[in-house]
C-alpha cells in the first residue's frame, strides 16, 4: 500500500516537471497586460471642472463639479489663498477632499462674502483642473454685465 502511494506520488512529479507549466492566473509575460498597466500609469490624469448653480430642494448654492479620467483616487477641491499680480499665480490651499462615484465628483463651494472674487480648481494627484472663479456683484454690475475680477 505503501508502495502504490510513493509510486504515484513520483509519477506525478515526474509528469509535472515533464509537462509545460501555464502562467498561473493573475500572472503576466513580459509583453502582456503589465507592460499595459505600466504603460497606463504614465498616461496624464484629465480632470474637468466647472462652477454650476443649483437650486433645488435637497441642494442650494454654488457647486464645483467634474469628471476625473481615468477615475483615480480622492479629488482635493482647492481655493486660492494669495495671488500675485506680478507673477500671475496663485497659492491654493485644500479646501474640501471628495471621493469620486463613478469618475465624478460634486463639491460645494461658498461664495465671498465681500465684492472680491474666490478662484477654485480641482487637483487628483499632480494634475489640476481649470480655475474657476467666484464673485459676489453688485446689482449694477450684473445689469452690466461685468465678468469677475482675478482677486489680486
Amino acid at each position: 500500500m505503501r508502495c502504490s502511494r510513493l509510486v504515484t506520488v513520483l509519477l506525478a512529479l515526474v509528469l509535472a516537471a515533464l509537462l509545460p507549466t501555464a502562467a498561473p492566473a493573475g500572472a503576466t509575460t513580459a509583453g502582456g497586460p503589465a507592460a499595459a498597466r505600466v504603460a497606463a500609469a504614465d498616461d496624464p490624469i484629465t480632470i474637468t471642472s466647472k462652477v454650476v448653480s443649483r437650486d433645488g430642494r435637497r441642494k442650494k448654492g454654488l457647486f464645483l463639479v467634474g469628471k476625473v479620467t481615468p477615475s483615480e483616487g480622492p479629488v482635493y477641491i482647492q481655493r486660492a489663498t494669495r495671488c500675485s499680480r506680478e507673477t500671475n499665480s496663485c497659492n491654493f490651499r485644500l479646501y474640501r477632499k471628495k471621493y469620486l462615484k463613478q469618475g465624478r465628483y460634486e463639491a460645494k463651494i461658498a461664495a465671498p462674502p465681500t465684492r472680491r472674487g474666490w478662484m477654485w480648481r480641482a487637483r487628483v494627484g499632480t494634475s489640476y483642473s481649470d480655475a474657476w472663479v467666484t464673485c459676489t456683484k453688485t446689482p449694477r454690475q450684473a445689469e452690466a454685465g461685468k465678468d469677475c475680477k482675478i482677486p489680486f
